[in-house]
């Protein structure tokens, strides 16, 4: 950034060359809906008729499922779907069919290995809901009404979808790793939103690879980590307002430039900052 760039902190506007490791500068508004989301989709009954059915995202298990499907689950065709499905370990099986049951019906059977389950269903109001997820799983996202929900929902969410792509490290540190900078991003500020802070590791991939002899292309990788044993002055919570410590402060070999150069801002969230950063 240049110099005379504006960041917030936790003592007023300051300048980018101003900055020291005892400022902290403000991420974003911890903003939380006080009514829980309702959608309404219509059911197809028959060839003649049809029924609206209302999803009021209330229920825990409902979002850990949601979480859950973020992570490993698909829609069979983004035009006119007819089925998704999602991806279990079969070590895990038992423990999570009873929570995904209580959300739809599953016929289940064997993966590509003994090691992997996959579980169909034809549920087609719940298949409108996910569809608001994003399709594969580069374009998938966490839309704002799940960021925005009551910390025991959202929980319940960020639960499910570290079921399927988060592991714990040995140092108490967990860890998820997606190829969606979207889900990536939004899961940082799900994070923040449960006053908790996390970092995000970016890993260029080459565009192909080899598993098992076979050439597969592959993708750019977002890991995110984070530790509970983060000592609390890395950031701090301000008037529901989310503040990271500044970690250093140092310039980099200036890049010949003769120009304009703009700040752009969003309305009620003037903080100069762009994907938490």
């Amino acid at each position: 950034t240049t110099d005379e760039h504006p960041f917030y902190t936790d003592t007023g506007w300051k300048s980018a060359e101003d900055l020291t490791t005892q400022d902290y500068v403000k991420l974003q508004k911890l903003d939380r809906i006080e009514h829980i989301p309702e959608f309404t989709f219509q059911e197809k009954l028959n060839q003649y008729s049809i029924k609206d059915v209302t999803i009021k995202l209330d229920n825990k298990n409902l979002l850990f499922f949601l979480g859950y499907y973020l992570g490993n689950g698909f829609i069979s065709g983004p035009a006119n779907p007819t089925r998704f499905e999602l991806s279990v370990p079969s070590s895990k099986l038992e423990r999570l069919s009873v929570i995904f049951e209580t959300v739809s019906h599953f016929n289940w059977s064997q993966g590509c290995s003994d090691k992997v389950y996959k579980g169909e269903s034809s549920n087609s109001v719940l298949i409108q809901l996910l569809k608001l997820f994003g399709h594969k799983a580069y374009n998938k996202t966490i839309p704002d009404f799940i960021l925005n929900l009551p910390l025991d929902l959202l929980n319940s969410f960020l639960k499910g979808y570290e079921e399927a792509d988060g592991y714990l490290r040995d140092n108490n540190t967990s860890r998820i790793t997606t190829v969606s900078n979207n889900i990536a991003y939004s899961y940082q500020k799900a994070m923040m939103n449960t006053g908790k802070l996390s970092n995000i590791l970016f890993q260029k991939r080459p565009s192909k690879t080899f598993i098992e002899g076979r050439e597969v292309s592959q993708k750019d990788t977002y890991s995110l980590e984070y530790n509970s044993n983060t000592p609390k002055s890395f950031y701090k919570i301000i008037d529901n307002e989310f503040y990271v410590k500044v970690k250093s402060n140092s310039k980099s070999n200036p890049k010949n430039y003769d120009g304009y150069v703009y700040n752009l801002t969003v309305e009620d969230n003037h903080t100069y900052t762009v994907n938490n950063v």
